[in-house]
């Protein structure tokens, strides 16, 4: 493949998607507004050797697009596209205008609220037909109806609305849920009954309302009360979680890339969320044989697309929140936080023997647990597999 791509931010998914870009033959640029102050994580793309150039431009506020549009009229780039979340809002509010200078692949501006506003994300899945917990939005604990209570299971979820990425995400036993709310301080939250099954994970990109690649995760092990998932693991595309998937897509006309939440148990699929952005396991995704990045570029370039199979049994820990499950589990046992059984927690290790797990890292500082137990040399030069999501940052 031949072509030139922009990629804005400096984070660890800046440096995913600089490698899934690179390996196929393109070329690769970072781009960053001064001071990179639309980012509060630490600039790992400045380690890493997919980029050819790295661009800062100047940029007083979301709405100042001189720099970049300099940027995007000098270089000419095949395809834009967001790494760090800070961007996202730039390019969706200024789609129409920035896709003068080169190709971007994120809804547009009338979509932008689907990206993160939950609200609107369950209004699109029941036009959509999609199945959701009972769910109320509020602003205090006044506005909890009894009836609500009355009419759902013992166990609910309480989420603060600004937060995202599993943070700011209460479970909590029926009784202490007016204790909790007031807790959240006047923030606007959702309440929802807690749908007890697996939690699988849908990781696509898409184009105008069709799915065009599509992986499956399972949650093996989430984080402690509910938070991110400690554990991920890829597996088999199940038909019928396609299916829900695809409606959504359709309802929404949606374009670019998105992770879809679902709780699936015999009651049926339940839609919990849809982040939508790049996903930060995209490493793994593009070991398994998917290389959603790629996918996307091709339609944009009007390209034939790629075949997107890919192989399942790719595992991926996130070491930081591994240590905090097994240090609780050892001094409060596994009921306090209810996560998983000590013997799924081992069996999870077949997977680091096979060469078959990579690290989730979020910041600079993750892998030093892994460091200290020697987990890194382990995978990286007896298996081949790098510690850094298939980032070699050298």
């Amino acid at each position: 493949m031949e072509g030139r791509i922009g990629i804005l931010g400096l984070n660890d998914v800046s440096v995913s998607l600089a490698r899934a870009f690179y390996e196929e033959g393109l070329k690769v640029d970072c781009l960053y507004a001064e001071s990179n102050f639309l980012s509060d994580e630490y600039p790992l793309a400045k380690f890493s050797r997919c980029f050819e150039e790295f661009i800062e431009f100047p940029m007083k506020d979301k709405e100042d697009l001189k720099g970049l549009k300099e940027v995007l009229k000098s270089k000419s780039y095949d395809m834009v596209l967001e790494g760090e979340r800070g961007y996202a809002k730039v390019l969706s509010d200024n789609k129409e205008e920035l896709s003068k200078y080169a190709n971007i692949i994120i809804p547009g501006k009338e979509k932008h609220s689907l990206m993160y506003n939950k609200e609107e994300m369950f209004n699109t899945a029941l036009k959509a037909g999609v199945s959701v917990p009972e769910t109320v939005f509020i602003d205090s604990k006044e506005d909890l109806s009894k009836e609500f209570l009355d009419n759902i299971g013992e166990k609910i979820v309480v989420k603060n609305l600004e937060s995202s990425g599993g943070v700011g995400v209460e479970i909590v036993d029926k009784e202490k849920v007016f204790e909790v709310i007031e807790s959240f301080e006047g923030e606007r939250l959702m309440v929802q009954e807690y749908i007890d099954g697996e939690t699988k994970v849908h990781v696509v990109v898409c184009g105008e309302g069709e799915v065009l690649g599509v992986l499956q995760q399972e949650w093996v092990r989430q984080g402690i009360n509910g938070g991110p998932p400690v554990y991920k693991k890829i597996e088999e595309l199940d038909g019928k979680i396609l299916e829900t998937t695809k409606k959504w897509v359709e309802e929404a006309n949606w374009t670019g890339f998105a992770n879809f939440e679902y709780k699936v148990n015999e009651e049926g699929i339940f839609f919990i969320e849809n982040n939508g952005r790049v996903t930060g396991t995209l490493g793994s995704n593009v070991k398994a044989g998917i290389n959603l990045p790629k996918i996307g570029y091709e339609y944009l370039m009007e390209e034939n697309i790629s075949d997107a199979g890919y192989e399942p049994g790719f595992c991926t820990r996130h070491i930081v929140r591994d240590v905090e499950w097994v240090l609780k589990n050892f001094f409060y046992g596994e009921e306090v936080h209810g996560t998983a059984p000590w013997s799924q927690y081992f069996s999870e290790w077949k997977n680091f023997l096979k060469g078959k797990e990579t690290v989730y890292q979020f910041r600079w500082y993750d892998p030093l647990p892994a460091l200290a137990t020697f987990y890194f040399l382990f995978v990286e030069f007896l298996k081949g597999v790098s510690p850094f999501h298939e980032r070699r940052l050298v």
